[in-house]
């Protein structure tokens, strides 16, 4: 009778042990799972995008490896002043600024639905760049050397506007500031305001260098060409 008794009580506490160990196991199988939802929370709590394992700054994108700044895009190498959006923003009579449609491409430069605008009867040619702007400073020699070659040759009206300084890099005088004209054009091609900004006889537009990345500055200066006299053809 004794040993029912003891072999109960054995079989009563073996049930007890398995139970509480059970308890501790659940117990610590939650703790475990909270921990790793509070560490998946803290990860996503800034919101930020990461693209192609790039990094990413105060939430921003970044596209092709490429920085940013003010958190703005950047593209095919050109940089943003200011990072602001001034789509249909009033030019400096009030007016509405209208950008103009892209219709096809010409090398690296995209075709707009613009008339091509001249002076004097011959193509207009800017190019907006800023004295910060390390892709601006790439291409700065190549382009002044062959709008200064057409302008000799009576081919075209050229401009290459230093937004930051004001001065117009194809003249002997030093200029301050950039005509509120010239910056009228600047925002209906490029509401974004990207730099270097080509703008070719108000037909053709490129944001950004066409062949920086394989460090090609025969290319460019051949495409200017090419491009301009596709312009003088009408």
């Amino acid at each position: 009778m004794e040993g029912e008794i003891i072999k109960q009580l054995i079989i009563v506490t073996l049930i007890l042990f398995v139970l509480v160990s059970g308890c501790i196991n659940q117990s610590v199988t939650n703790t475990t799972n909270t921990s790793a939802q509070q560490e998946q929370t803290d990860d996503t709590t800034d919101g930020s995008d990461t693209i192609d394992g790039s990094d990413t700054i105060d939430g921003s994108d970044t596209i092709d490896g490429s920085d940013t700044i003010d958190g703005s895009d950047t593209i095919d190498g050109s940089d943003t002043i200011d990072g602001s959006d001034t789509t249909n923003d009033p030019g400096e009579n009030g007016e509405e600024t209208i950008e103009p449609k892209d219709i096809g491409t010409f090398g690296t430069f995209i075709e707009t639905d613009g008339e091509i605008c001249l002076e004097d009867g011959k193509p207009v040619v800017r190019l907006f760049s800023t004295t910060s702007c390390p892709h601006c400073t790439w291409i700065l020699e190549t382009f002044d050397s062959a709008m200064k070659e057409l302008i000799d040759e009576e081919k075209i009206v050229a401009f290459h506007w230093k937004l930051d300084t004001g001065d117009n890099t194809l003249t002997s005088e030093v200029e301050t500031s950039v005509p509120a004209s010239e910056k009228a054009i600047y925002q209906q091609f490029n509401p974004k305001g990207y730099v270097p900004n080509f703008i070719f006889g108000c037909k053709y537009s490129r944001i950004g260098n066409g062949y920086e990345r394989e460090n090609d500055l025969d290319s460019e200066a051949k495409e200017f060409r090419a491009v301009i006299e596709k312009l003088l053809e009408g």
